[in-house]
């Protein structure tokens, strides 16, 4: 059943599905982020995955990073993702309204 994004319902939604993640890529498995965005620029990121949108949106301020943003270099290193991870983000997007 999808839930609104970011809503209590999508949080536990998403929680529930965290057993079944996919391991990150080795480079990336450290990798502790945190974001501050609008929710127009996290549906972007998260549920349709545009990169250029997210690009613009980081570029404009609309992203903010917090901590050593140095370690996102290693998020562009990561390569694309593995049909695991693309089917476990496409489960994410099947809970979103």
């Amino acid at each position: 059943m999808p839930h609104e994004l970011l809503s209590d319902d999508w949080i536990a939604a998403v929680e529930a599905l965290d057993p079944e993640a996919p391991e990150p890529p080795a480079a990336t498995k450290d990798v502790v982020r945190d974001l501050v965005v609008t929710y127009d620029v996290a549906e972007q990121l998260f549920v349709d995955q545009d990169q250029a949108a997210s690009m613009q949106a980081s570029v404009s301020g609309r992203i903010e990073f917090s901590g050593d943003t140095t370690q996102l270099t290693k998020l562009q290193t990561a390569g694309p993702p593995t049909a695991e991870q693309e089917a476990f983000q496409a489960r994410i997007q099947e809970l979103t309204s």
